[in-house]
C-alpha cells in the first residue's frame, strides 16, 4: 500500500457501502435468521504489484448454500411444442 493511496483509500471507504447491500439482499430474501451470515462479512484489501483488489468476504459454512442453494445450480423444465404466454 502507499504507491495508490487514494485508490486504497477510495476501495476501503467503498467496503461498508458493499456489505450493506449484501446484508440488505439477505434482509429481502429472508436469510437472517441467526443473524450468523449477515454479521460475517469482512473486507479485505489486497495491493502487490499485480494492482488492488477489495475482496468481500464471508467464512459463514453454509453461505454457499444460501447463494447457490442445497443442490446448486438452476434446473428449468419446459415443454416441446408449448406456445402458452405467446
Amino acid at each position: 500500500m502507499g504507491e495508490f493511496k487514494i485508490i486504497e483509500d477510495s476501495l476501503i471507504k467503498l467496503a461498508p457501502i458493499v456489505i450493506t447491500e449484501l446484508q440488505n439482499e439477505l434482509t429481502l430474501q429472508k436469510h437472517i435468521a441467526s443473524k450468523t451470515l449477515y454479521d460475517g462479512f469482512k473486507r479485505k484489501l489486497k495491493a502487490d504489484m499485480t494492482g488492488i483488489s477489495l475482496h468481500i468476504i464471508n467464512d459463514t459454512k453454509y453461505m454457499w448454500v444460501v447463494n447457490n442453494g442445497k443442490d446448486g445450480g438452476v434446473r428449468v423444465g419446459y415443454q416441446l411444442g408449448t406456445t402458452k404466454g405467446r
